[in-house]
């Protein structure tokens, strides 16, 4: 949502670690020269990544305070007015995480959910998980 807001400016990203063999190198050579050198240290490391979530009605289009970092004709193309709701739902369809109530046109003949049902579904959903 940071992308969408800061016109791209910010761009989303991916997190991954991966546990390699040339990893597993470095630390078995590191801890070779500790144990010979007497030195002692942790040697476990933490990776975090910050996931957050502005309010389901929060309109995303780019901030015009930030107009001087992003480039407003193709950041209008690329970043469609959307609320946050919008986005969320977007990128739970892309990894179909979605509710069901949230895809649209598959010919149910089911009412579409509106913002603030879909609002109230994901959230009722969120404490459901969180209470796990």
């Amino acid at each position: 949502m940071f992308e969408y807001i800061t016109g791209g400016y910010i761009l989303a990203g991916f997190h991954e670690v991966f546990y390699t063999q040339a990893t597993k190198d470095a630390y078995l050579k590191v801890k070779q020269e500790d144990e010979e050198t007497g030195k002692k240290r942790v040697y476990w490391r933490i990776s975090s990544t910050l996931f957050s979530q502005l309010r389901y009605d929060v309109d995303l289009t780019p901030l015009k305070e930030l107009a001087h970092l992003y480039n407003a004709e193709e950041a209008a193309k690329k970043y469609p007015g959307m609320t946050a709701h919008e986005k969320l739902m977007e990128e739970l369809r892309a990894i179909n995480l979605a509710p069901k109530q949230f895809y649209e046109g598959e010919g149910r003949g089911e009412k579409n959910a509106t913002d603030e049902e879909k609002a109230q579904a994901l959230a009722l959903e969120a404490q459901k998980q969180a209470s796990l």
